[in-house]
């Protein structure tokens, strides 16, 4: 996957969200079959992922956005790319 791409997939996970954070800090993550909401390819099924929040400042609302994997989670808060993304 190209890093505009998974972009692009980050912008449409988070849609109004200024901030997604994990739910649960101390939050270990679990085992899902159904992979990451962000990623969704096929050779990711079968990971730990992690419950996300995400919170809209022009509603003040935060809700529950999906399950992400820790590659993607290291991405949208430390902006470390993942070791999946192609250059380009």
């Amino acid at each position: 996957m190209k890093l505009n791409d998974y972009n692009k997939n980050i912008k449409q996970f988070q849609g109004d969200c200024a901030n997604i954070s994990q739910e649960n800090n101390e939050d270990e993550g679990q085992f899902s079959w159904n992979g990451c909401d962000i990623i969704h390819d096929d050779y990711r099924l079968g990971n730990t992922v992690y419950q996300v929040a995400g919170f809209n400042p022009l509603t003040k609302d935060i809700f529950r956005l999906g399950n992400i994997c820790g590659q993607c989670l290291q991405y949208i808060i430390n902006g470390d790319i993942p070791d999946f993304i192609q250059e380009g």
